[in-house]
């Protein structure tokens, strides 16, 4: 009589885990993105306008918008290169995101200099 109150008991427990494992192994497979990493036109870009300005004096303008846009070059080619496919990791909605994030920075820090440089 007493196996009779553990049914509801086995029930919801089985139907728990199994919904959970449902939901891991849906996200798994659902939610994948695969590594988009199209940083080096504009790491190209920028390092070529680097070259051009390389002798920019330092009371100059834009020397402080040069700065920046040697910090964005750097932080985007670490980012590039540390960000590889791994065979165990399907989703790389976060890295993709990060690279997007630098990329848009950048070309921001990039259009500022190139204002600068050009007024002066």
């Amino acid at each position: 009589m007493a196996y009779l109150l553990a049914i509801p008991l086995i029930y919801y427990g089985t139907s728990h885990v199994a919904n959970k494992l449902l939901d891991i192994s849906s996200s798994y497979v659902l939610d994948n993105e695969v590594l988009h990493d199209d940083s080096k036109a504009i790491l190209t870009a920028a390092v070529t306008i680097l070259q051009k300005y390389e002798e920019l004096d330092e009371e100059h303008p834009a020397f402080p918008s040069k700065c920046l846009v040697e910090e964005g070059v750097d932080s985007l080619e670490y980012a590039s290169k540390s960000t590889t496919s791994r065979w165990y990791k399907k989703n790389y909605a976060a890295e993709n995101a990060l690279l997007q994030r630098l990329q848009n920075d950048l070309e921001r820090r990039l259009r500022l200099f190139m204002l600068v440089v050009d007024k002066h």
